[in-house]
């Protein structure tokens, strides 16, 4: 009995000693686990495309010259640190939906648009003595300061915020804040704007305050490069020469060879990052050479597209069915590859049956229903077309819709 009762005042004890103890060192513990599985990330999820068109997708650490560093998250809460060669890795874009990707635009601002694809919001300044002349365009952006741009080097320019400039014609072209138009040479597009028209025979030179003219459009030839470009929130496309973050800048991303010279931004402002150009195409930048469906059906609506930008790696596109698209695909497009869902509004009823062709050759064949919202396409493909059909299951026509996520080729 006497031994009953000492184990009883030993047990006592020990619960009253050690359990605070437990109690003070667990927590501890519990957030020193927490802090080492966040340690080294930014807390922006991006998704990362690598060579054969497959995504991954995790917290963003460090852009190196030699590799992505992500934070990828497992079912159970564990935390593990990935490190993509550069050499595999296609593009970056961060994970926030495309109707988030605008807020940081803002709607005072003009555009500048040059003939290689990159983008400048801002507005016109003044001319130095020092810089320019009647030839160039003095351009402020807000981050990377004052830019001198050639004429032609010139694609679009927008002075009124909002204004559409024309997209087509032989000539360069202005559109005034009154809505007219006025077509010509563009000689001038300093604080007086001069325009060369040929009248009777005669050149005639049209003189315009700046204030009176909402856009340019000039007909100089595009001339995209490849290399690495970068997209940002506010609408600024770059091609950005080198991208890192090894500087020890926390969150913070240099870009160098730029004609500015080098610039960091936060990781916050990123909305894409395409490492080589030449060798992703998006299907939403690609020409619609023809649309099919059913007689039944007297109107064929055109898919829908939500993108950052043309050329940008981020895209959706939205297909009513039945219907059958084909596309003219690149030379060298080796692999197609999206990311397939029903709209959230089509998933109680939709049966949407999926076949994907290149040339003669069915390369895939899928049924997408509420048993199967979404799945991965990735395919390699040689040919010259590309055709998508969307049909319906046995209970007809209803909610034929589907979504392609960002769907992209390669090019090789």
């Amino acid at each position: 009995m006497q031994h009953v009762v000492g184990l009883h005042r030993i047990l006592f004890w020990l619960i009253c000693l050690v359990l605070p103890a437990i109690l003070i060192v667990s927590p501890v513990s519990i957030d020193a686990a927490q802090s080492s599985n966040s340690a080294g990330g930014s807390g922006m999820i991006v998704q990362l495309l690598r060579n054969d068109l497959s995504m991954i997708r995790g917290e963003l650490v460090a852009i190196e010259s030699a590799a992505i560093v992500l934070n990828t998250h497992r079912a159970n809460g564990e935390t593990n640190r990935v490190e993509i060669p550069r050499a595999e890795t296609l593009a970056l874009m961060t994970d926030r939906r495309l109707t988030d990707r605008r807020s940081g635009r803002k709607a005072d601002a003009g555009v500048l648009a040059r003939t290689d694809g990159q983008v400048f919001p801002g507005h016109p300044v003044e001319r130095t003595d020092q810089r320019g002349g009647t030839e160039t365009l003095e351009w402020h952006h807000a981050w990377l300061g004052q830019l001198s741009v050639e004429l032609d080097d010139i694609s679009r320019v927008v002075f009124q915020p909002g204004a559409q400039p024309p997209t087509t014609g032989d000539a360069d072209t202005l559109l005034l804040t009154n809505g007219d138009r006025i077509e010509g040479f563009l000689l001038s597009l300093s604080e007086t704007i001069e325009l060369e028209q040929i009248r009777d025979g005669s050149p005639e030179i049209v003189t315009l305050p700046r204030d009176r003219v909402a856009a340019v459009r000039l007909v100089n030839p595009v001339r995209p490069a490849g290399g690495t470009w970068a997209w940002f929130e506010d609408g600024t496309i770059l091609r950005a020469g080198e991208l890192s973050s090894e500087d020890g800048r926390w969150g913070q991303l240099t870009m160098q060879g730029l004609e500015n010279g080098e610039q960091t931004v936060s990781f916050d402002a990123l909305q894409a990052i395409v490492f080589d150009a030449g060798r992703l195409r998006m299907l939403t930048d690609l020409e619609l050479i023809s649309m099919d469906g059913p007689e039944t059906r007297y109107r064929l609506p055109e898919p829908t597209i939500d993108r950052i930008a043309r050329n940008a790696p981020k895209s959706v596109m939205t297909i009513s069915g039945p219907i059958v698209l084909r596309y003219s695909l690149p030379a060298a497009a080796t692999r197609f590859a999206s990311e397939v869902r029903l709209p959230s509004r089509a998933r109680g009823w939709a049966d949407v049956h999926l076949t994907i062709r290149v040339d003669d050759e069915v390369i895939a064949r899928h049924q997408i229903d509420a048993s199967q919202p979404e799945l991965a396409i990735n395919e390699r493909l040689r040919g010259s077309e590309l055709t998508i059909e969307l049909d319906h299951g046995p209970a007809g026509p209803i909610h034929t819709v589907l979504e392609l996520h960002d769907p992209r080729l390669l090019i090789e």
